[in-house]
């Protein structure tokens, strides 16, 4: 069963990533760097100046075990500078485009104690650029004959 939830992001935001943090024993992001509760306010930071309208909806949901796997769409519009190495490292000093982009994300966090103590995500950064016209469009392949 797939049941939808929007996440939007206005003025409250501040409070759900301190409430998000606070979960945290910690969490690995960026090339398996720990970061913890500071850091990934940081990168929260980055990732909403980078896109003001970030907005995340899951698609699909599950927990098993001490698990928690999410698959969401995430969308945004480029308009301010990356200064982390956040989005792939690919974001940093790059001036905005203006363009928007959509893509999936999953994420895998793991519990002790009712708190996130490591983090996994795969995301779709490839087909991020290309969206925001940082890289070529993907040429469509032909097979051989």
């Amino acid at each position: 069963m797939s049941e939808k939830l929007n996440v939007r992001f206005g003025n409250p935001r501040v409070l759900f990533f301190w409430s998000f943090a606070m979960l945290l024993v910690g969490f690995v992001i960026g090339f398996g760097r720990s970061v913890g509760r500071k850091g990934l306010m940081a990168v929260f930071t980055d990732v909403y100046t980078t896109f003001p309208d970030w907005h995340m909806e899951i698609e699909d949901l599950a927990a098993v075990g001490d698990a928690v796997i999410v698959r969401m769409s995430v969308t945004g519009t480029h308009r301010g500078v990356g200064k982390l190495q956040v989005n792939g490292g690919l974001m940093i000093g790059v001036p905005p485009t203006g363009k928007s982009f959509r893509v999936e994300h999953i994420h895998w966090y793991t519990f002790k104690n009712g708190l996130i103590v490591e983090h996994r995500g795969a995301r779709d950064d490839i087909s991020m650029m290309q969206q925001l016209g940082l890289l070529p469009p993907e040429k469509p392949y032909a097979a051989p004959s």
